[in-house]
C-alpha cells in the first residue's frame, strides 16, 4: 500500500482502489477502482502541479493539488497505478 499524505489531502493506494481523503471543506473520501480508471498524470499548472485522474466512460475528472514537497511521492504512487491499469 502506497499513501501520501498532503496538506489538503490524503491519497492511497492499495494495489486496487485508488482513495482520496479530502481534508478540506466537507472532508469528502473518493474512491476509484482500478477498472474504472480511464488515465492518472502529474500536470505542471500555473502555481505548481496538479494530479489528475480520469475515470469511467464518460472520461468524468478529478483534479488534486500537489504541493512541491509531495510530487516525488505522488509520482511513485502515480507510476504504481499506472503500472497496474496496463
Amino acid at each position: 500500500m502506497n499513501e501520501v499524505i498532503m496538506d489538503q489531502d490524503i491519497v492511497s493506494f492499495d494495489g486496487r482502489v485508488l482513495e482520496i481523503f479530502i481534508l478540506h471543506g466537507r472532508g469528502d473520501t473518493k474512491r476509484y477502482h482500478i477498472a474504472l480508471l480511464q488515465k492518472i498524470e502529474l500536470k505542471s499548472i500555473r502555481n505548481g502541479q496538479q494530479m489528475e485522474i480520469e475515470y469511467s466512460k464518460h472520461k468524468i475528472k478529478h483534479q488534486i493539488r500537489v504541493p512541491d514537497e509531495a510530487v516525488d511521492a505522488i509520482q511513485v504512487l502515480i507510476a504504481e497505478v499506472q503500472a497496474k491499469m496496463s
